[in-house]
């Protein structure tokens, strides 16, 4: 009987560990899956002499576009057609193709080049889940055929893109003049100094120089001297 009893218990526990290591690479793929999207943000450039084969099957029946952050030039690859605007600053969701690519890695160690079709088919379905198994094919082979000629040039696949709003030219840093307090400068005459506008001219050179660049006392008397149509430390226009 206490064998038996013994057997059960050994039955059970076994049958729990399989089903903890069962259930361990759910939680992994889950996890993946509700990985946040890449995003890059800069401004489109559109280029119009990019007509082969690659460029057209990428530009989703659009021209050849191209977001520049900072360094970086990222080539946009569409499922889509998109309006894209040159020289507009965008926000852009998706896949950064390189970046998953060597995250993935390359069991064959480079044997059968970069990058592989695995990786570049990974990269296509992360992107767009919902696409046909023929369409994924066509990407996975335009991706490809992109990366391995250009390899350091960033591909980005294009999930979502956004304009960023643009502000009003001005129009903040006339609020922010709004917000500053008036300044009373009162002046005393220091000893030796000539009196006269040369020496007026003189103080209200210091009073511009008030605080450094950006403080309070700064911003401040850099708009008393403004609106007296001088610059902050400039006074060779009262002459």
């Amino acid at each position: 009987m206490h064998r038996n009893a013994g057997t059960l218990y050994f039955l059970v526990l076994t049958l729990a560990g399989l089903g903890g290591c069962s259930s361990q690479p759910s939680g992994k793929a889950t996890e993946k899956a509700a990985a946040a999207p890449d995003k890059i943000q800069g401004k489109a450039q559109i280029a119009q002499n990019e007509t082969n084969e690659i460029d057209a099957a990428m530009n989703a029946d659009g021209p050849s576009v191209y977001l520049v952050e900072g360094m970086h030039r990222y080539r946009l690859f569409f499922k889509k057609p998109t309006q894209v605007d040159p020289g507009k600053e965008y926000i852009a969701e998706g896949v950064n193709a390189q970046k998953m690519i060597d995250e993935i890695g390359d069991p064959d160690q480079g044997k059968n080049g970069y990058p592989l079709e695995s990786s570049c088919n990974s990269v296509v379905r992360k992107a767009w889940p919902e696409l046909g198994f023929d369409v994924v094919d066509s990407h996975t082979t335009t991706l490809r055929a992109r990366v391995r000629r250009y390899p350091a040039r960033p591909v980005f696949l294009v999930t979502q893109l956004l304009p960023v709003a643009a502000k009003a030219n001005g129009a903040d840093k006339q609020a922010e003049d709004e917000d500053l307090p008036e300044i009373a400068l009162s002046f005393i005459q220091p000893a030796g100094m000539e009196c006269g506008f040369s020496g007026f001219k003189e103080l209200l050179r210091v009073a511009c120089c008030l605080g450094p660049a950006g403080s309070w006392v700064g911003r401040a008397s850099g708009r008393f001297c403004r609106r007296r149509g001088l610059g902050a430390c400039d006074y060779g226009k009262a002459e």
